[in-house]
């Protein structure tokens, strides 16, 4: 089975039933929610990805996940915050697309040991 998948198996595990109502809550009044459930994903990614922690830069991985994870959950709180009126359900779906292209762009570059080339020489 390919990292992608079990990445997003543990995404998805760790966004659902893992997340508690007072979790949620929480993450929406501080931070540091948004810090734990991070640190959530991490251990679920750790656990899902294990057969994978020897190849590539796995662990680099896992830190781009984290900290985009924080930033992308802190921006949807944001967004909440600022537009309440806003289509929640709009920003759900798009909340969920960013990680999971985070997921993807993750276990692409940097789990299949492929490198960017950005036009360089």
């Amino acid at each position: 089975m390919d990292i992608t998948l079990h990445l997003i198996l543990a995404h998805f595990l760790t966004d659902y039933p893992l997340q508690s109502d007072d979790l949620v809550a929480y993450k929406s009044k501080h931070f540091l929610g948004i810090v734990v459930h991070s640190l959530m994903h991490v251990l679920t990614s750790v656990i899902f990805g294990f057969p994978f922690i020897f190849q590539g830069n796995f662990w680099l991985a896992v830190l781009v996940m984290f900290v985009t994870h924080n930033l992308l959950d802190e921006g949807k709180v944001w967004i909440h915050r600022r537009f309440k009126k806003a289509n929640r359900f709009l920003f759900y779906c798009l909340d969920q697309v960013a990680h999971l292209g985070v997921i993807a762009g993750s276990s692409y570059l940097w789990l299949q040991n492929r490198v960017p080339d950005f036009g360089g020489r």
